[in-house]
């Protein structure tokens, strides 16, 4: 059995940070995914997302709504029981999560301009040794 999927979207709004009691992080975050089919009118999925660790202190320290994120994770479904009865949740558990875009980055980060590399001199562009030189022949 099989439980993989791959989501590239733009997220719907800040992630959200938590911490659980003995200290793991946990970030929840929602992605609009367009559908590609949608031609007539634009329609899109709001999928939510929660990573965890490593994963959760990478999204909320660099994400941004609007923000184009990949996640590749596994689909969970968790029955929820309150006094309303039963719902279900359904979300993508992020085994890893990327920011392919971010507003913010292409605001702050400069592009160095090209350097220029001197031509080696042609006494460093050879060696010669003989074999018998090499200590480890």
């Amino acid at each position: 059995m099989i439980n993989t999927c791959t989501i590239v979207g733009r997220l719907t709004k800040d992630p959200v940070l938590d911490t659980t009691q003995s200290g793991i992080s946990k970030c929840t975050f929602t992605i609009a995914c367009e559908r590609p089919f949608s031609k007539e009118k634009k329609e899109a999925d709001f999928i939510r997302c929660v990573a965890w660790r490593q994963s959760a202190d990478f999204i909320s320290k660099y994400a941004r709504k609007g923000d184009v994120v990949g996640v590749v994770g596994r689909i969970q479904v968790t029955k929820i029981e309150s006094v309303n009865g039963t719902t279900w949740m359904t979300e993508v558990v992020a085994d890893r999560a990327v920011l392919c875009s971010s507003k913010q980055a292409e605001d702050v980060i400069e592009i160095p301009k090209r350097q220029t590399v001197e031509p080696v001199k042609e006494s460093e562009q050879f060696i010669d040794i003989t074999q018998e030189e090499l200590p480890f022949y």
